[in-house]
């Protein structure tokens, strides 16, 4: 059987910072906080919605309420509007594509919340059929939490260790080790190859189709 595929999302298939960062500063504007500039929320982004609040906030004024209100107002933005800035990543299509053609299982599980990953990937890979495409949503633990991605692989009969796990942060290559998979890091993403390396990174992909390579291998 062909290896199966788990992919994160942002920062490692789709660039949404552009949507996240306009939706979180819109959401910090409400209640009179300073807004960031995108390349700031490149280190705040992985962890889910309510994370990424808490670390937007001003220290002095990340109490839980702040959080939870931040949270939601983000999160009522950017559901409504995740895929209008938002770009593959160069080559990403395509690789897909021959993934796909391969017949190769290719999946996604994310932290940013599941009411904005259908849409998003409905705008910008309306040709790629995922087998699960799963955020985050209450009672499914968060990644690093294996839980998800081993679901996955039951779903479709593949032992964990036949599952590459691919992604552009340490919570990416948490999750595939915590999960007994093949931790995959790409180095086009939002964080930095040391970060990947110090994670337990199997493989750096400098580009996507270097997957490919790796696929093709004996």
């Amino acid at each position: 059987m062909p290896p199966a595929l788990i992919f994160d999302l942002d920062g490692t298939l789709v660039d949404t910072l552009p949507d996240i960062a306009a939706a979180m500063n819109a959401a910090l504007e409400t209640r009179g906080f300073p807004t960031l500039p995108r390349d700031a929320y490149r280190s705040r982004v992985g962890w889910g919605s309510r994370e990424l609040s808490r670390l937007c906030l001003p220290e002095a004024r990340g109490t839980d309420e702040e959080i939870r209100f931040l949270d939601r107002e983000f999160r009522r933005r950017y559901e409504a509007a995740p895929a209008v800035r938002s770009v593959p990543f160069p080559e990403i299509p395509a690789v897909l594509a021959e993934l796909q053609d391969r017949g190769i299982h290719l999946s996604i599980l994310t932290n940013k919340p599941e009411e904005a990953v259908q849409p998003l990937l409905a705008a910008l890979f309306p040709d790629i059929r995922f087998f699960r495409t799963l955020g985050a949503a209450d009672g499914r633990p968060r990644k690093p939490d294996p839980a998800a991605a081993l679901g996955i692989a039951r779903d479709l009969g593949v032992p964990p260790e036949g599952v590459y796990f691919v992604g552009d942060s340490a919570v990416d290559m948490r999750t595939a080790r915590n999960a007994g998979m093949v931790p995959i890091g790409v180095a086009w993403g939002y964080r930095d190859v040391p970060e990947l390396e110090a994670e337990g990174a199997a493989r750096i992909l400098r580009s996507p189709r270097d997957l490919l390579a790796i696929l093709s291998e004996p």
